[in-house]
């Protein structure tokens, strides 16, 4: 039976618009890092309902706290006033940075070591227990800036949700950095990484690097720094421990850990004519077809161990490459492969396809390559701190400089600025995103601070690097047609240049407006364009005098470890952004089925958004096989937020009423799809893992989807009249077929098992039956 029956009661919607627009005030304070565990704040914040729990690794805690004591500049904890005596808030942004502030005062946090970058002095302390009196005092102290806002007047508790999640969407509407961009600027400097760039620009070496699958599938706008972060995981490979290494969630950080550790002391110029030389080697036995006739086997980690293989049996030595069979080698690997996606499945552990290889050459060659998979180096220490004392000299020293976003444009226009410097990622051409950024300064929204690196040049000439503030630059400069003078003294123009505003959810009206059209109807008025001048933003200077041991790459890259912007396809920001009673919904309906069909509450990817994703496939009445995009559950449930953004300013609620029913609707027939799979999981008393074969105890949405199409159309009593049948029918396709990705053979096989299942819905069946023979009655 569905949880929700009747009636549905109709609401008054929230205007945001009249509820945001001129209705915010805004200051900064400081708040001691000592207070965030007491009355003076910590104690005066209130936990907003749409997220609630801590998602940060024990390690990403750590590097904040690293950051902190370094003094590093942060994003702001955005609060919003809830009452004057005494001051209360509600946490809008920052609630892991505000708990991780909160574990180390209570000694909930013990610092891990492959968290901290720089002060190796706090490796595996607690804040009471291991840290000195001198070092507790110097946390204390740290001053973390926070953004308050405060309404203008007294809300209800459904308008204060309503302005807190607008208010964090803002906060997290970023574009986050791939792991490619963030290495960019880890390895700008690297001699190894500028000569394989160098390689690269010859097609005849980029056209191996291809064949050898270590290039992206598309040319996008980071192939370039995605072919040297894969180049450099096989040079890591080969000097790193593979028992740390090969770990499939933290390989990047690996290679971060190991690549300078590793090749510190070993001849650069030996590395590059090594890398060379491999890649060469492994693009003739492609060449020779050794594997070509075994496609599974053209894949980036089969690849990266064969290239580990060739090189320690060079290096070392250990055999006549010419006299191994790498003909064999492939077919048994493409053997194994057949049997278990070995090569190309994350599903097996990389340190398992090592002792795979490894055991292969035992078995034929009488080599051990163990050795070389285990063996440790020591670690290059450089630029480590060891000792609290020295600390000091990295302490970042920051001035701040509220102004306008007109000030800003002009400092741009007349000062030399680093827009683009070599470690940043190139201008992004989002115009949506631009246009939630214009449309957040109309809204008096304050914008995310700017870091801007404050240094001279051998000439005495000063120079604004933006270290952290590109891409909102790049914005205003685009929208308000404003141009930049770089270190050359050339004007640079955005590449957004008088772009027209886009999907702006409370402005609406304003979406297709520029700042400069001949049309009046397409052109933004004086009075908004002047707001938008007039737009807050503060300027955080780190000058190069006062900072001698500043590195701004190091620090560009701590800042997109740490904090990084919400996916748009998480469930956190549906929380936030979709409507709040469709969200209630989902997870109540969760709750029923959690640790049985659907997983275990998770904070990346909880049961309600399976339950929004099975909901989204009803509501559309999806029956066609074919693969299933979390992005599509996204724009569905942002559509609706769009409708109700224009029919609340119409009062028209009872139109918004039939929408949600509708959403309604689509989220019953979940509930009782998944009701019916519980029904028969019971009669076959079986488990869902039983079911869908899974060896551990992890619930993918894929084999939920499978389950939709085999299911769907079966009704509840026929399905539990032959559920023995069904039963292993469906158990065979899952044993035999059950994937991370639905591929085009897999959806063959579902679509030829769905077939199979249609005869045990006997209604349906019937159905079909007594129309046909109505149409033969009625053409008689």
């Amino acid at each position: 039976m569905a949880i929700y029956k009747g009636e549905y009661t109709m609401k008054k919607e929230i205007d945001l618009r009249s509820l945001i627009i001129d209705q915010l005030d805004s200051d900064y304070m400081v708040v001691a890092c000592s207070d965030f565990n007491n009355d003076v704040f910590g104690d005066r914040v209130e936990m907003r309902s749409f997220n609630n729990q801590i998602t940060w690794s024990r390690s990403k805690q750590t590097g904040f706290i690293e950051s902190i004591y370094m003094g590093c500049e942060l994003p702001l904890i955005v609060v919003l006033q809830i009452s004057s005596n005494p001051e209360k808030y509600l946490l809008i942004d920052g609630f892991n940075r505000f708990h991780t502030i909160k574990n180390f005062l209570s000694d909930k946090l013990k610092l891990s070591p492959t968290g901290l970058q720089k002060a190796a002095f706090l490796e595996n302390k607690t804040y009471s227990e291991l840290l000195s009196d001198e070092e507790r005092k110097y946390f204390d102290n740290r001053g973390i800036q926070i953004l308050k806002y405060k309404h203008k007047r007294e809300l209800t508790q459904d308008e204060l949700e309503a302005v807190a999640k607008q208010l964090y969407i803002r906060y997290n509407a970023g574009i986050q950095l791939k792991n490619e961009e963030i290495q960019k600027a880890d390895y700008q400097n690297d001699w190894v990484t500028q000569q394989i760039e160098e390689k690269t620009r010859d097609v005849t070496f980029l056209n191996m690097l291809s064949e050898l699958c270590l290039t992206p599938k598309k040319r996008t706008k980071t192939y370039v720094e995605s072919t040297l972060m894969y180049c450099r995981q096989l040079l890591t490979s080969c000097y790193a421990p593979i028992e740390a290494y090969a770990k499939r969630r933290s390989i990047l950080k690996r290679i971060d850990d190991f690549y300078y550790d590793y090749t510190a002391e070993i001849n650069k110029e030996q590395i590059i004519k090594d890398f060379v030389d491999n890649i060469s080697w492994l693009y003739e036995l492609f060449q020779q077809g050794y594997w070509q006739s075994y496609p599974k086997l053209k894949n980036q980690y089969f690849i990266m161990i064969t290239y580990w293989l060739l090189f320690h049996l060079k290096k070392y030595q250990l055999m006549n490459l010419k006299e191994f069979d790498w003909k064999e080698y492939c077919l048994i690997c493409a053997k194994e492969e057949e049997r278990s996606e070995f090569f190309s499945s994350y599903r097996v552990k990389l340190i398992d396809k090592y002792h795979f290889v490894i055991d292969y050459l035992k078995d034929c060659c009488n080599i051990d390559l163990t050795n070389y998979m285990v063996k440790e180096v020591s670690i290059n220490s450089k630029n480590k701190v060891y000792d609290f004392s020295d600390l000091v000299k990295y302490n970042f020293q920051l001035s701040r400089d509220p102004i306008t976003i007109k000030a800003l444009l002009n400092q741009l226009e007349q000062n030399s600025f680093v827009l683009r410097p070599s470690y940043q990622r190139r201008e992004l051409n989002d115009v949506r995103a631009s246009s939630f950024l214009i449309e957040s300064t109309l809204l008096n929204i304050n914008i995310p601070d700017i870091l801007v690196y404050r240094h001279e040049t051998e000439e005495g000439k000063t120079i604004f690097e933006v270290v952290d503030g590109q891409q909102r630059c790049f914005s205003f400069l685009g929208y308000l047609n404003r141009k930049y003078k770089n270190h050359y003294q050339e004007e640079i123009s955005s590449e957004k240049e008088g772009f027209a505003l886009q999907g702006l959810t409370i402005l609406s009206e304003l979406n297709g407006k520029k700042t400069i059209h001949p049309k009046k109807e397409f052109k933004l008025d004086s009075s908004n364009v002047e707001k938008i001048r007039n737009g807050k933003i503060r300027i955080v200077y780190v000058p190069d005098k006062d900072n001698p041991y500043f590195f701004v790459s190091d620090y560009f890259t701590r800042v997109n470890k740490t904090i990084s912007p919400l996916r748009k396809t998480s469930c956190r920001y549906w929380n936030a952004g979709c409507d709040a009673e469709l969200m209630a919904l989902s997870h109540l309906i969760a709750r029923k089925f959690e640790g049985s069909i659907l997983p275990v509450a998770d904070v990346k990817y909880t049961s309600g958004q399976y339950v929004l994703n099975l909901a989204y496939l009803f509501y559309i009445n999806r029956k066609e096989i074919k693969a299933f995009s979390v992005q599509q559950v996204f724009n569905w449930l942002n559509q609706f937020e769009v409708k109700k953004a224009n029919l609340t300013r119409t009062n028209r609620d009872t139109e918004i009423e039939k929408e949600r029913k509708k959403y309604k609707v689509a989220l019953e027939q979940t509930e009782l799809f998944l009701n019916k799979i519980e029904q028969f999981l019971k009669v076959v008393d079986k488990s869902f893992r039983e079911l869908t074969a899974i060896k551990v105890n992890k619930r993918s949405f894929t084999s939920l989807l499978f389950l939709y199409y085999l299911l769907v159309d079966i009704q509840e009593i026929d399905l539990i009249g032959n559920a023995e049948k069904i039963y292993n029918i469906i158990n065979s396709f899952f044993s035999e077929e059950v994937q991370k990705s639905m591929r085009k053979e897999i959806l063959a096989k579902l679509e030829n098992c769905c077939n199979k299942l249609s005869i045990f819905n006997e209604h349906l069946v019937n159905q079909n039956q007594f129309r046909q023979t109505m149409q033969e009655m009625m053409s008689c």
